[in-house]
This record gives C-alpha cells, sequence and structure tokens, in this order.
C-alpha cells in the first residue's frame, strides 16, 4: 500500500493498548515467513498455532521440500543459534513482545545445508508460502503477513508475477502482508516484495540519530516506504537467550504486531482503514536527499 507521505511510528501507536479480541477466545494469528524457530524459547513457546516447511530441496524433517504440521519449522536450538538461523526466533520474539495477544503460524522457507550453513532461498519458496496462507488463513484466523526476508536489485523492483499475484490475493482478503525496505543504505530503492504496491513496506528508525526516533542511516527507502518504525529493540536469541537486534526486519515485524492490534480493536475496519488509521497516528516527514546524505526535517 504506497502512499506519497513517509509515517514514522509515534509513541503514540507503539504504546497502544491490547484489547480482548472480538473473536473470543480465538487470538488473531500471524503468518511469520523466515528461517524457522527455536519452539522451546520462553518469548515464543506456547504462541504457536501452526508449522509449514517450504523449501527449494529435500531437507525439511520429514525429508521432503515440504512439510506442515508440529515441528515442520521447528529447529534445533544450537543449530539455531549459527549462521543466521536465529532470524526466524528474534523475528518472531519481536511480534509476541509488541503484541501479546497474537499466536503465531510459523512458515519456514531458509534451507539448511548438512554442515548447518544457509542454502539459498528461491522465490519460488516464497511465493508457496504465500500461497499456502492464501489457501489457509480461515483455519489458522491468519489475519496478517511478516516476512522479514528480502532481495535487492540493481534496477527497479523485482518482477514476480506469483509473488505478487499472491500478495494482491491476500490484500483483497484484507490480509496486509509486510516486508522490510532492507539494510543497504539506499535512499532511493527499497528491497523486493516491499516494493510491491500493495505490501506494506517498512524502514527503520534508530532513536540515537539526531536524539529522535528518527530514519536510521541503514534503512532503504525510497517514496514507495509506507512506514518506518523502531529498528533497535532486545529480541529472542536461540537457547532462551535475549539480544540487541538491529534491522529494519524488525521494524516490519514491530508494525504487524500493532497493525493486528488497531484491526483487533476496530474489527470492521478494512485493510485500507487500519492502514489510514495508524497513519493518523505517526509523525511526518520531509526528507531532502543530497548525495549519499540523508537529512530528515520534522514537520509539526
Amino acid at each position: 500500500m504506497k502512499k506519497s507521505i513517509i509515517g514514522i511510528i509515534g509513541l503514540a501507536l507503539l504504546l497502544v493498548m491490547v484489547g480482548t479480541s472480538a473473536k473470543g477466545n480465538t487470538k488473531p494469528t500471524i503468518a511469520v515467513i523466515d528461517t524457522g524457530i527455536d519452539a522451546t524459547h520462553s518469548l515464543v513457546s506456547g504462541r504457536i498455532a501452526y508449522e509449514v516447511c517450504v523449501l527449494d530441496f529435500k531437507s525439511c524433517p520429514n525429508g521432503q521440500n515440504f512439510m506442515e504440521g508440529a515441528g515442520a519449522a521447528t529447529l534445533d536450538p544450537l543449530k539455531a543459534s549459527k549462521n543466521g538461523f536465529y532470524h526466524g526466533t528474534q523475528i518472531a520474539s519481536v511480534i509476541t513482545q509488541n503484541n501479546p495477544n497474537v499466536n503465531l503460524v510459523v512458515i519456514r522457507i531458509v534451507p539448511m545445508t548438512a554442515t548447518g550453513f544457509r542454502a539459498s532461498t528461491s522465490l519460488t519458496a516464497v511465493q508457496r508460502a504465500l500461497e499456502w496462507v492464501d489457501k489457509n488463513h480461515q483455519a489458522y484466523n491468519i489475519v496478517a503477513v511478516n516476512m522479514s526476508q528480502s532481495y535487492s536489485s540493481k534496477v527497479g523492483c523485482t518482477k514476480h508475477i506469483p509473488i505478487e499475484s499472491a500478495i494482491n490475493s491476500l490484500a483483497s482478503k484484507n490480509i496486509p502482508s509486510f516486508f522490510p525496505t532492507g539494510n543497504g543504505y539506499n535512499y532511493s530503492k527499497i528491497d523486493f516484495p516491499a516494493c510491491v504496491t500493495s505490501s506494506v513496506s517498512v524502514g527503520a528508525t534508530d532513536p540515537s540519530y539526531g536524539g529522535q526516533m528518527s530514519p536510521a542511516l541503514y534503512s532503504n527507502n525510497s517514496l514507495d516506504t509506507d512506514f518506518f518504525a523502531l529498528g533497535t529493540m532486545f529480541a529472542a536469541s536461540p537457547n532462551n537467550k535475549t539480544a540487541n537486534s538491529v534491522g529494519t526486519s524488525n521494524s516490519s515485524a514491530l508494525l504487524a504486531a500493532k497493525w493486528v492490534a488497531v484491526k483487533d480493536l476496530n474489527p470492521s475496519l478494512s485493510m485500507s482503514q487500519v492502514y489510514d488509521r495508524i497513519k493518523s497516528q505517526t509523525r511526518y516527514l520531509e526528507h531532502k536527499r543530497s548525495g549519499k546524505m540523508f537529512i530528515v526535517d520534522l514537520v509539526n
């Protein structure tokens, strides 16, 4: 959902109170598409409603490239702590810490080699994960998708019609898909799929920059960026640890959590109406670019 004005998520939104779900005892669910998860971590344990594994290689726990059900996205805590596989646990905890009223469907799209390293993830795997959510959203009460993984290209927005179609289909059902803009210090282009028109793209703020919540220097940004949200926070690390975490991945997950909180308090709102409600609680910025400099002037 691309708008011409960039909003920064203000403290009023970050402190929004989460009320009782209009669905009674059924919690809203966010689909987390990422590396998999250490399901034993105290910040996510008991919050996982379902697990799915969608890989390019036959390395799901069942020895195939697709699996769903208990354990499908679960990683051994020791292996999850290495080579970037902590990321899924980190992102899941950002969501649960910022919205205690959600459950998670965890979808693993990142394969692990026999030696514990990360293997490549194709856009086809992303497509299949989004399509799974579209097909199964009612069964698990999925009301939003967050994928804090991104793909950069040298020119323009990557074109992948099946992914765009999946994001569009979810949006038509009032299910937003959140993606980070990327951490490439690029002030004219954001990563894919954040650049897809019907997605919700989220850049990062840095509380130390300029002594206030302003766009982080590392955060990609373009006119296609929808919102900025806090990118620096403590998050889960496998083996029941926590660690300071920085990046637009956190920002995307945080906004997904807060979006669902707003929606849960106002269940009759459409996706575009929730977007506008959140936008009304942002601080707006005008920004100027001078070479590699990114200068932000607050507008009252």
